[in-house]
């Protein structure tokens, strides 16, 4: 327990407790001090807000805040005195964008900061996270929880592994960030007559595979648990507290040619990949495991370095047989739109291979190209139709 006590003869002069240097402590919160990260120490034995002395210092001095001199005496429950430099007031910002300002000691201590009794009490709604290096450790998960602040903080952890896991005093395994807003779905809350289009679509297509009894049931299930299922692909869910890990060892990476797609279904592929890109469900591989066909074309490139220039801010090779030529570099992007317009284009009239990769070298350049063509042509529905087989002999 943290003891305090107050010196009756001056007011200035009392014993303020802190708990013991927050090697106890197993919660933090992440603000912003003046353009710095600070992670300060969340005591409810303390019944200041304190800041060290080098953290004061770390702010630079043109947005340093004046430090005031103080008489006031801080112990631990040690009984240990704490050298108190001076007070001020520090402007604080949260992760959730809240911001306060608050009257702080400035103290020789090891960590950033402790937010004390004097500052918990102001904040009404907490919002309880794991913190991150406790979900790296692989001991177990916290759930996210919001509780009151001024009392007690219950964290929720679960062991997801068959082994006993031992947590030691002192092991941060959450951290509470201040809330600025809490907000109730009120038409899914209290009306339960609503339900969803996609899930009343769902349930009218289960309903051949279900007695009366059995609808009923999945009907109330939806309803009670409707926020749980994606209404598109574009919300699907994720998280990055269960990692996927595929160990290779010392085993080098195999090289395979790239599994070719019909041209028909290269637009559908690409915006499938586009749109799980947007929503953050995929993102690009810098593995040498990856399938794809950039590394041959950093490859080409690399191979023709003398020959790339930079003309207009757009990369260019300089073909110089039999005549100079720049050709401009196309990216991977806008390839589909040059063959389209080389090919497809009414002034294009639908040439062969030749004729339309000669008038695309021109002016444009890519590796890979003469396949590209080949391929694109190969399978235009309007050339098909146009050319017939060849006669027998």
């Amino acid at each position: 327990m943290i003891r305090s006590s107050q010196n009756q003869k001056n007011g200035l002069h009392g014993n303020i407790g802190v708990s013991t240097a927050a090697h106890e402590a197993v919660m933090y919160v992440d603000t912003d001090l003046y353009g710095l990260s600070a992670s300060l120490l969340v005591d409810t034995g303390a019944t200041v807000t304190i800041f060290s002395e080098k953290t004061y210092n770390r702010i630079p001095r043109a947005r340093q805040p004046d430090l005031k001199s103080s008489n006031q005496q801080v112990f631990t429950a040690s009984g240990d005195q704490l050298k108190i430099v001076g007070k001020v007031s520090f402007h604080l910002v949260f992760q959730h964008g809240k911001s306060v300002v608050v009257e702080t000691i400035v103290a020789h201590i090891t960590i950033d900061g402790i937010l004390g009794l004097d500052f918990i009490k102001t904040i009404k709604d907490l919002m309880v996270e794991a913190s991150d290096k406790f979900l790296q450790s692989g001991k177990g998960l916290v759930g996210r929880s919001l509780a009151k602040s001024g009392g007690e903080v219950l964290v929720r952890l679960m062991n997801t592994s068959t082994d006993s896991q031992i947590i030691y005093p002192g092991t941060a395994i959450a951290q509470v960030s201040p809330v600025q807003e809490v907000k109730l779905n009120e038409q899914n809350k209290f009306d339960k007559t609503y339900l969803r289009s996609d899930l009343k679509n769902l349930i009218s297509r289960s309903q051949k595979h279900l007695n009366s009894k059995e609808d009923a049931v999945v009907e109330n299930l939806l309803k009670e648990y409707e926020t749980l299922f994606s209404a598109s692909d574009s919300d699907l869910g994720k998280t990055n507290i269960v990692k996927h890990k595929i160990n290779t060892g010392t085993t080098s990476p195999i090289k395979q040619a790239p599994r070719r797609l019909p041209n028909t279904l290269a637009k559908e592929v690409d915006e499938q990949v586009d749109g799980m890109l947007k929503n953050g469900l995929i993102t690009p591989s810098m593995s040498p495991w990856k399938i794809g066909a950039e590394s041959m074309t950093v490859k080409t490139l690399w191979a023709l370095f003398e020959s790339l220039v930079i003309h207009n801010d757009i990369l260019c090779r300089q073909k110089k047989e039999p005549k100079t030529v720049l050709q401009a570099v196309v990216p991977k992007s806008e390839r589909r739109n040059v063959l389209t317009q080389y090919h497809d284009n009414r002034t294009s009239a639908h040439l062969g291979v030749k004729k339309t990769l000669a008038k695309i070298r021109d002016r444009y350049y890519w590796p890979g190209i003469q396949t590209n063509v080949k391929q694109y042509i190969i399978g235009c529905t309007q050339c098909s139709k146009r050319k017939a087989p060849n006669p027998k002999k």
